[in-house]
């Protein structure tokens, strides 16, 4: 009986080993975000790593978390930058501005108002998007930003609860901060469950679209144009800022 309990090929040893690794993985990610420049290529290879350790059950978490570290290093920082200057010229701008609308009920101000909520959902809505496409795709920030964007647009609902999700990561470790130190992992998790179906479907196509334009007419390409049409719900031109690279790792467009 202990035996096959503690046996690490069952169902519940797998559950425990996904549980620390998650652990392991928001303590890496802790340590990584201790200089605060560089917390967005942390949370590149955070959703990384969850998605090919937890997810796929390929590698181990610190060499995948460390490796996709080393390889979003650069456009991580970059992007965090713009972003948090970004963020803080709307602060300044926008939020005393709406603090005097709130105290006036006019249709015009609750237009403004509308707005504003517009621009708050586009700043925070392309973060959402754009670390999980950066440890995704081998391709330039710009392109990746307006995939984002895209990515935003078309997957409202999606993007308004990964927002939501992370408000609530947000609010309990106000709450209570050691959570820090256990929360990333599984609350990435939670978004890569939300986020990876849309990702999939641009991973897919770009690969069949590199294929298609490496190897024209080949065996190859008819392989990967096979594969592809199993897919529901995808459509190629249907990407208007598609990506052009190839996707960083091949065991992604496994099944």
């Amino acid at each position: 009986m202990l035996q096959s309990l503690f046996n690490p090929d069952n169902a519940f040893m797998c559950f425990i080993n996904k549980i620390i690794d998650l652990v392991v993985l928001s303590l890496v990610w802790l340590v990584c975000c201790i200089p605060i420049i560089t917390i967005g290529p942390a949370c590149a290879a955070l959703y990384y790593a969850v998605v090919k350790v937890i997810r796929r059950q390929r590698g181990y978490p610190v060499r995948e978390f460390w490796r996709a570290f080393k390889s979003n290093f650069k456009k991580g920082i970059l992007f965090e930058v713009i972003w948090l200057l970004l963020g803080a010229m709307t602060l300044y701008t926008d939020l005393p501005l709406v603090l005097t609308l709130l105290d006036i009920e006019k249709v015009q101000n609750m237009i403004l108002l509308v707005l504003f909520g517009t621009k708050a959902i586009l700043l925070l809505g392309t973060v959402c998007w754009i670390y999980p496409l950066m440890s995704r795709f081998e391709e330039e920030l710009l392109k990746l930003a307006q995939a984002s964007v895209y990515l935003l647009v078309r997957y409202l609902p999606v993007t308004l609860a990964v927002i939501v999700l992370l408000g609530a990561a947000v609010f309990l470790i106000v709450w209570e901060p050691l959570l820090l130190a256990v929360l990333p992992g599984p609350v990435t998790l939670l978004l890569s469950m939300m986020q990876e179906p849309a990702l999939r479907k641009m991973c897919l196509a770009a690969d069949v679209e590199t294929a298609a334009a490496r190897h024209p007419g080949s065996e190859e390409n008819d392989t990967y144009a096979s594969y592809f049409d199993q897919e529901k719900d995808i459509e190629v031109g249907d990407y208007k800022y598609e990506v052009e690279h190839e996707v960083k790792d091949a065991w992604y467009l496994e099944k």
